[in-house]
Order: structure tokens, then sequence, then C-alpha cells
């Protein structure tokens, strides 16, 4: 019994591992060297499984027990060494069935030969661009758009930020549906969309019950290196 619980435990200490990884510089390994060390410790784990188990059980119980370990091993370590093309595979095949999830790619640039970061972001059935934003770390479901000159936060996704609401000076005029309404001008320290991080942003926060959702405006558009729109995707690069 005591084994199953431990296989079980290692099992999916290694997933955790797999997917999220472990520091870089982990005592100076780089990935393909955690993989290599993780793939030596699952032959001598098996080896020691098998020595173990043959003092109470059967030699060929034993082998296929050390054979479960190693195959357990063996594949964590090599999840672990391929989980960066496993979970961009993942985001393309999740861009798919959410439309309106941002999927993020690293691209390699030729002028300075530098990783940058490219994000595309699926039009929703409606046509919009509905894009899951971090504003100040928090998360916060913003609709593009390109014609308005801000970041314009809706009251409520404001004070969900943590923003003094009540403090703003509600002056700058807005144009709705409904006629004019007002906004306070603010700075934002973070914006940020499938990695793409502009710090300082200028925004605006709408009065109560005018907005119903956020718009992510050209404040944060003109701080990326570059947007487009191709075909029913918004494509943004650092």
């Amino acid at each position: 019994m005591m084994s199953w619980i431990g296989l079980a435990l290692v099992g999916l200490a290694g997933g955790v591992i797999a997917v999220l990884g472990v520091p870089r510089d982990l005592f100076g390994l780089t990935d393909g060297g955690v993989a290599d060390v993780a793939q030596i410790a699952a032959l001598i784990f098996s080896i020691c499984m098998a020595l173990m188990f043959s003092r109470k059980q059967s030699a060929g119980l034993a082998f296929r027990l050390a054979s479960l370990w190693m195959v357990i091993f063996l594949t964590a370590a090599s999840v672990y060494a391929y989980r960066a093309e496993l979970l961009s595979l993942a985001g393309k095949m999740a861009g798919d069935y959410l439309p309106n999830l941002a999927v993020a790619n690293e691209t390699q640039t030729t002028e300075t030969h530098n990783n940058r970061r490219m994000v595309a972001i699926r039009a929703g059935r409606n046509g919009h661009f509905d894009v899951d934003t971090l504003v100040n770390g928090t998360h916060v479901s913003m609709l593009a758009d390109t014609g308005a000159t801000f970041v314009t936060l809706s009251h409520e996704d404001a004070r969900r930020i943590g923003i003094d609401v009540n403090a703003l000076t509600y002056d700058v005029p807005l144009r709705t549906a409904n006629g004019v309404a007002y906004g306070a001008i603010i700075d934002i320290d973070e914006v940020e969309v499938g990695g793409i991080l502009v710090r300082k942003v200028r925004a605006i926060v709408s009065q109560a019950d005018v907005l119903a959702f956020s718009l992510l405006g050209m404040s944060y558009f003109r701080e990326i290196g570059s947007f487009q729109l191709s075909g029913d995707q918004l494509i943004l690069r650092e």
C-alpha cells in the first residue's frame, strides 16, 4: 500500500514540475540538464525499488514494478524537457475552442535576434475582441477598441483593481450610446495582454453606470511594438 502512495506522490510531483518547471539556474543546470538528471535518477530509483521488492515478492513482480517506476520517471523527464512546446500546443488548441483567449507565442526577430512575444486574439462570434487583460495584476475583461484614445475602465472594474473611485474628479467628456457622460483621468501602473506589458498607461475611469465593460484603447496599443488586424485575429507584437 505504501508503495502505491509513494508512486502517486512522486507521479504528482513530477507532473507539477513538468508543467511549472523549476528555476533556470537551479544548481546551475539548464532545462536539458535537469531532464538528464531526472532520467539518471529514474534509473537508480528503479533499481533500488527492484531490489527492495525482490526481498518480499517474486522476481517477475519486482521487475514489473521497477519498469512502472521507470516509465513514470522517464515520462515526467520527457514532458519537462518539452514542456514549452506542449504548453504552446495547448495554448493554440485553447485558442480554437475559446475564441476570446489571448494565445501568446515566442517569435524571433531578424533585426536584434531577441525573443519577442506575439499575441493573437481571435474575435468572438459578435466580431468583437474581448481581451483578458491584467490591470495592476487583476484580471479585467476588456473590449479591444483602437478607436478609443485611452484605456477606459468601467466604474466597477476600476474599483476592483483598487482605485479609490470616490476620490476622482470626473471632468473628461465621454461620448456614449446614451449621450455624454464624464470620466476621470488616471495613470495605471501596469497593463498586460498575453505577456506584453506596458507600464504607466494613461487611462480614464468612467462614472458609475456608464460603461458595461472596459475598453483597451490606444494608450496601450501605441506603446507596444505593433498591432494589426488579420482576418478574425488581432495580432499584437512587443
